[in-house]
């Protein structure tokens, strides 16, 4: 499944549509046209007949900045002043948070997301890609994760979180 960022919209827009849709194998991606040269692809997963993911592919970033610390609180404790959303979306239970899901053959995605509850059950694809509820998801989750990106970017006083946001472009 294709990362957070990418120099590529793999699709087109119809007119000055700021975002379209790609159904794929086993998801859609919607992707949000950022600045010239510049996409999110949000995915949306579907799980039961009446749920679905909504999520940002930000890979192993965040598992990476931790792991390497034998405290990892302590590194969240430095990094609370300047990045309070960082911090918040990995130690709160916000509707919006960080996400690992497995899938069938043991693939992982990690990234930002959220669960939806659908008000009814689902069909195929388009009965997805019609809902506003779906649309209203997808905003939020890119707008949180673009709030994170530029946080970090901004923000961080850890120079290898700042360079590590390159792992989180196609």
């Amino acid at each position: 499944m294709r990362k957070f960022l990418t120099t590529t919209a793999s699709a087109t827009f119809f007119g000055n549509s700021l975002y379209t849709a790609r159904i794929m194998k086993d998801h859609l991606e919607y992707i949000v046209r950022n600045q010239p040269g510049m996409y999110a692809v949000v995915l949306v997963i579907p799980g039961a007949k009446d749920m679905v993911r909504v999520v940002c592919n930000w890979g192993d970033y965040f598992e990476k900045r931790l792991q390497q610390h034998a405290n990892p609180s302590a590194v969240l404790d430095r990094i609370a002043s300047k990045c309070p959303k960082v911090v918040h979306m990995m130690t709160s239970d916000d509707p919006i948070a960080q996400v690992s899901l497995q899938f069938e053959g043991g693939e992982w995605l990690h990234g930002i997301g959220m669960e939806l509850k659908l008000p009814a059950p689902f069909r195929n694809a388009f009965d997805l890609l019609g809902s506003k509820e779906i649309e209203a998801a997808v905003c939020k989750v890119y707008n949180y994760s673009i709030g994170i990106y530029a946080e970090i970017q901004k923000n961080c006083p850890i120079p290898g979180w700042v360079k590590g946001l390159e792992e989180v472009w196609q």
